[in-house]
């Protein structure tokens, strides 16, 4: 998604609810919330849907259309997929990717915009699974959508899968989808044809840490050649974390001043963090004697990411 088109929209995700005060019943001590006397005056695009920070991109625009997918809180908790026209200034309406799927925001879809001007939906349910869900919309009709389809991770090792990112390489004519699979493990497939059919999988990133954990990613791509990537330890409720940068070009993992660290061909990074190494204090994202980076949490890097390792030391082997 072109970021000058989206610059001044601001995107709600919000609960259908009336007009009327809401204010939600106080304990001595506690504010009030009184929203129908919150002029806010948000555009909201899509309603009863939520998403998570790791998957993307959960928002495209494709010829004056904005796609956003999402996945329902209540009911069936179907995946669904809204459009809006920025040219009408309406909503044109709101298609059901999936019913019945489990009511959780990490399962909202994600898009990539195929040659012929098609959209390509792309979502899984959380870690539920050995399979990720797709389907093609119509490029002239942006509501029709092709029959469900799926592809099975039918692989040795095959985690279940959570979170999809896609990033085009244009240059190496690559499709690539990223997501939480081999081992708990960020790892990868490669579409050669636009989505409709991946290759076989490939851990990304390793955790050497003892016991069973996930190192969290955010992904952003040039559209090039480049997919710069930001990974955790673990999960926060297991692990003290530190956050690592690395750019995968051609094959390598680089470190932001360029200089290679290793090839993926011979093993994903390996993550050891230092035993009792001394973290300092990190504050909205970063050490608090640090300069302001380009990644801080909730936010994908910039095409021009030059951070570094935001905190403790890593060994990458």
């Amino acid at each position: 998604m072109r970021s000058d088109q989206f610059t001044r929209l601001l995107i709600v995700l919000a609960t259908a609810s009336p007009p009327a005060d809401t204010r939600a019943p106080s304990k001595k001590g506690q504010a009030k919330y009184n929203r129908a006397a919150d002029k806010h005056d948000f555009t909201v695009f899509m309603r009863e849907g939520g998403w998570r920070w790791f998957q993307d991109p959960r928002a495209i625009i494709r010829d004056g259309n904005l796609f956003l997918g999402s996945g329902q809180g209540n009911g069936s908790g179907p995946a669904l997929v809204g459009v809006y026209s920025l040219k009408q200034q309406r909503s044109l309406g709101t298609s059901i990717m999936l019913d019945g799927f489990d009511r959780d925001d990490h399962n909202s879809p994600v898009f990539h915009i195929r040659p012929d001007g098609s959209v390509l939906a792309v979502y899984a349910r959380h870690g539920r699974e050995k399979i990720h869900h797709f389907r093609i919309s119509d490029a002239k009709a942006p509501l029709q959508w092709s029959d469900p389809m799926t592809f099975r991770h039918d692989y040795p090792k095959a985690g279940r899968v959570t979170y999809i990112n896609l990033l085009e390489l244009r240059r190496v004519d690559r499709l690539y989808n990223f997501f939480r699979g081999i081992k708990f493990n960020p790892s990868f497939i490669v579409s050669t044809d636009h989505g409709k059919s991946w290759d076989s999988p490939t851990r990304f990133i390793e955790s050497k840490l003892e016991g069973r954990h996930r190192p969290y990613a955010r992904y952003a791509g040039n559209e090039t050649d480049t997919v710069h990537v930001c990974f955790t330890d673990g999960h926060p409720n297991q692990f003290g974390n530190n956050i690592y940068y690395a750019a995968f070009r051609n094959g390598k993992f680089r470190c932001a001043d360029g200089s290679e660290i290793k090839h993926l061909q011979t093993k994903p990074p390996c993550v050891h963090p230092k035993p009792n190494s001394s973290s300092r204090a990190v504050r909205n994202g970063r050490p608090k004697d640090a300069p302001a980076p380009n990644v801080r949490p909730g936010r994908v890097p910039s095409r021009l990411m030059t951070a570094a390792i935001l905190t403790s030391p890593i060994r990458f082997t």
